[in-house]
């Protein structure tokens, strides 16, 4: 079951604090609608999800977005041709690289969004759980790997509500997904874990962003 792991995440594990957000103050675990904007549009998962699998690309849509959004966190720069690569590994598919393309112009913007429109690429909510609950899981370790190619040291570099967010998105990996089951309450906690995933990023790539524009 999802919930004896879930529990071990809070989304209110830090106590209230001023966020990097326009200086404002509250928790975005407990307020949602401090950072909710609007949603920016994104490429449809299965559709995506089959011209990875047509292509046979290892990793799936979620975790791909997940790798590129870590990526992005640290770099501040264009990271298209190195996602890219990191996906393709050398193959010459100009059609694919549209959609890449696509996806990479429409992620970027939605971390850069003022009004927060950012969304991670998931399954469908009418997809089976374990899918949805898989989906969460891959794009967490897609996020973790693209963060950890930067060689920093995030310990140093993030603060405490920042440092809290990645802890918990190292847990969301090692959610149990195998025995999820359809059910209100595991529903209502992938619901929360999705939001949880997408505060989190934010947190960690204004934190970054903040840094690098301080240095320059």
């Amino acid at each position: 079951m999802l919930q004896g792991n879930y529990a071990r995440i809070s989304l209110c594990n830090i106590e209230r604090t001023k966020q990097w957000v326009n200086g404002s103050v509250g928790c975005y675990y407990c307020d949602p609608e401090l950072i909710l904007g609007k949603d920016l549009y994104m490429p449809d998962f299965e559709s995506l999800e089959n011209q990875f699998d047509a292509a046979n690309i290892i990793l799936g849509p979620a975790e791909a977005q997940g790798l590129l959004c870590g990526l992005l966190c640290h770099s501040g720069g264009d990271m298209r041709a190195r996602w890219i690569s990191e996906l393709l590994d050398g193959k010459a598919m100009q059609e694919f690289h549209d959609s890449l393309s696509e996806l990479y112009a429409e992620t970027s913007a939605g971390l850069q969004d003022q009004d927060f429109g950012f969304r991670p690429l998931l399954p469908d909510d009418e997809r089976p759980m374990s899918e949805r609950g898989r989906g969460l899981c891959d794009w967490c370790q897609g996020f973790l790997y693209g963060l950890g190619l930067s060689g920093k040291n995030m310990e140093k570099a993030l603060s405490e509500l920042g440092r809290e967010g990645l802890k918990d998105l190292t847990e969301v990996t090692r959610l149990n997904i195998d025995t999820m089951e359809a059910g209100e309450e595991n529903e209502q906690a992938i619901l929360e874990l999705a939001e949880f995933l997408r505060v989190a990023v934010l947190t960690i790539y204004g934190e970054l962003t903040e840094q690098r524009e301080q240095v320059q």
